[in-house]
């Protein structure tokens, strides 16, 4: 009898001792986005970039004011989805220049609103092409700006600029980046815009029997003349075969060098492989080119751009074993053998 009033004694002690600890164990049970009233989000700013990624946070507040993170459990909305997204977790986008109110929404609450703005893309670089060209005296070429933007974003800004030349007595450069060669010597032109400038291009105005290679631009479509036996000099490029003295009939007064066809061919490469002028796609013209394009357009090339032209020029284009050339001072065009020894005039086309 005593074991069972014991066994009954300590049964009516701890009752209350674990009705108390159940209800703590219910009062401490976790919160649940149904037990939410109001949703409030915030953004960590107001104006972000195009491409720019922020995250936003919903807090949700239960009637007895818990505050709990429900940002990946809200159904998240954008006024503007071509401005701004959010995902389901609440990461804002930007897309496009412009402004979109964001809202969030769980169990028919419906939270403040935050408003971001995506904004215009800034410049942040210049580069004007081509980044180095040699012109002859008296001869003129459009420069272009390329702004680079922060959204990795370009545009063609040569008419927006401030153009400038450090040597105006060897080439001056108009408002829209015509520049135009006046005297041997170099002048490093710069474009300006909203505080940035450019990375300097340098121009070296020169006459072509010199170091100079003169070329003639067809709406960003190249052509180089034969290049000066001064120039190659200049350059301790050797894989040429002879030289050609002009006497001011056909041809600028001086040497100039002369090529096989598979010289002229290595000529064009080297240009390319160099990158004149920034591009790296220079190859030997083909007999239409040259026939089309500068003898059908400007005649006889020395009295039109001053070219050297008393020997006929390569081509690319093959005829059975022999390569045809052409006539920059007459049109004629001949297929001849590819160890002949003529002039060479490789073009680049704008990319």
């Amino acid at each position: 009898m005593n074991k069972l009033l014991y066994k009954f004694l300590v049964a009516i002690v701890s009752a209350p001792f674990i009705s108390a600890c159940n209800t703590e164990n219910q009062t401490d049970a976790p919160l649940s986005i149904r037990d939410v009233t109001t949703i409030e989000i915030t953004a960590p700013k107001a104006d972000i970039a195009k491409s720019e990624s922020v995250q936003l946070t919903a807090n949700g507040t239960t009637s007895g004011g818990n505050v709990i993170d429900i940002s990946s459990e809200v159904e998240w909305r954008s006024s503007d989805t071509d401005s701004v997204t959010v995902d389901s977790k609440g990461i804002a986008t930007g897309f496009e220049t412009g402004s979109a109110t964001i809202t969030a929404h769980v169990n028919g609450i419906t939270s403040n609103e935050v408003t971001l703005t995506v904004l215009p893309a800034q410049l942040s670089e210049i580069q004007i092409s081509p980044p180095y060209l040699s012109l002859i005296q008296g001869k003129q070429r459009q420069l272009s700006a390329l702004g680079i933007y922060d959204d990795e974003t370009t545009a063609e800004i040569s008419a927006s600029v401030e153009w400038h030349s450090d040597n105006e007595a060897a080439a001056t450069i108009d408002a829209s980046g015509l520049l135009t060669a006046l005297d041997d010597g170099e002048a490093v032109i710069t474009a300006t815009v909203e505080g940035i400038v450019s990375e300097p291009t340098t121009s070296k105005i020169c006459q072509l029997q010199d170091e100079c290679l003169s070329e003639v631009d067809k709406q960003g479509k190249r052509f180089t003349s034969s290049p000066s036996e001064v120039l190659l000099t200049s350059l301790a490029y050797s894989q040429y075969d002879s030289t050609y003295s002009e006497e001011g009939i056909d041809g600028p007064e001086g040497e100039f060098a002369v090529f096989t066809h598979s010289n002229a061919v290595k000529w064009c490469k080297y240009l390319a492989s160099n990158q004149y002028e920034g591009r790296s796609n220079w190859r030997l013209a083909s007999r239409n080119e040259l026939l089309q394009e500068l003898y059908g357009e400007f005649g006889h090339m020395y009295l039109a751009q001053g070219w050297p032209a008393s020997r006929v020029y390569w081509s690319n284009t093959a005829n059975g074993s022999k390569y045809y050339n052409v006539g920059l001072y007459d049109g004629f065009t001949l297929a001849d053998f590819p160890n002949r020894t003529v002039y060479a005039s490789c073009v680049s086309v704008a990319a």
